[in-house]
């Protein structure tokens, strides 16, 4: 007699090597599936096995039964996952409600776009895994259940397992470049740059300072000295010959009252731009007047405004549409592309 545990393995293996033998296209949607007897007696296990894990199928709208008909593979909508990973909520614990309401804007635009392409899409939080982790993740969670991913703080082993595998990925990211074998929705940052460059001329500021952030408040270096580099160059291509760079974990409130209203500071990290200005509250200064501040953050160029104006301009929601729209392009076609954000120049909001 066979134990109840046992039957349920059993149950578990026919279920998941007719759902394989679907996504391989071995039975392609609206196909009729062989006779229950037919598959017990292939699988080489009970007819009723095989009707406990055709229930299951059915369940999870893999499977209809069709009465006087038989079983067939129901035809069903692209689904995508949304991941939401550990290395984002350790990113940056200080904004950390901030970010929660970043991702809850991006899965609004997911679920947006998602319905209008007659799509459907989940979300998930992941916690930190190692390479084995990521990869059995892909096998058991991601390869069985969906079609795509859209990940937000991706570790290096996600990108590993998601390479392995060959499974559309898309990803929003301003900083790490695109991802072999995933659609990337980035931003541009050569445009924008070009355009903080040209108002700092149209404002007559002779000196550049750049902050610089660091690990110390919770900044990958690498990542920014590469952003950095790219606009210390578009900034001496503009004329710009004083620039200098400073670190932010070297610098507080009085270092602001060194500057001059012909010295422009830009805040290579912008979420250190609330500690600015708090100095400045300190001190009696205001960005604009007694100096420039200006930024770039996921798609939006600003100079001298409240770092809460700033950060309410960028789209969240048109962002997750795009990735929405790229991710299904990647399923469909196979094919991966880089979508760039175009940065818009807001100015002076708090003067």
């Amino acid at each position: 007699m066979i134990s109840r545990q046992k039957e349920s393995t059993l149950i578990q293996h026919v279920a998941e090597t007719i759902r394989r033998r679907i996504a391989e296209g071995v039975w392609p949607d609206g196909k009729k599936l062989p006779g229950s007897g037919k598959l017990a007696a292939e699988f080489g296990v009970a007819r009723g096995t095989v009707d406990a894990a055709v229930d299951l199928l059915v369940k999870d709208r893999c499977l209809e039964r069709r009465p006087r008909s038989g079983t067939y593979v129901l035809k069903r909508p692209l689904r995508i996952l949304y991941v939401w990973n550990e290395a984002q909520a350790v990113f940056d614990p200080v904004h950390f409600n901030e970010d929660m309401a970043i991702n809850q804007l991006l899965l609004h635009g997911l679920f947006v776009e998602s319905r209008a392409l007659g799509m459907e899409v989940a979300s998930e939080y992941s916690p930190r895994k190692s390479p084995e982790e990521w990869e059995t993740w892909f096998r058991l969670r991601a390869v069985r259940d969906f079609d795509g991913v859209v990940v937000r703080g991706g570790e290096d082993p996600f990108y590993a397992a998601q390479g392995k595998y060959r499974f559309p990925c898309a990803t929003w990211t301003s900083l790490h470049g695109p991802r072999p074998g995933c659609s990337t929705v980035t931003d541009d940052q050569t445009g924008p740059f070009e355009k903080i460059v040209s108002r700092l001329k149209e404002k007559k500021y002779a000196r550049i300072v750049i902050i610089a952030a660091n690990v110390s408040i919770g900044f990958s270096g690498r990542s920014n000295a590469a952003k950095i580099g790219h606009f210390r160059t578009l900034a001496k291509k503009g004329g710009f010959l004083r620039i200098e760079q400073v670190d932010a974990s070297a610098i507080g409130a009085s270092f602001f009252e060194t500057l001059t209203p012909r010295d422009a500071v830009y805040c290579a990290y912008t979420d250190f731009i609330p500690r600015v200005w708090a100095w400045c509250r300190e001190k009696g200064l205001l960005p604009g007047r007694d100096f420039g501040l200006f930024g770039y953050a996921s798609g939006m160029t600003f100079s001298n405004l409240y770092p809460e104006v700033a950060r309410g301009q960028i789209d969240f929601c048109a962002i997750g549409r795009q990735l929405c729209r790229s991710l299904r392009k990647q399923i469909l076609t196979g094919e991966t592309d880089d979508v760039f954000i175009e940065g818009r120049f807001e100015e002076g909001a708090s003067l």
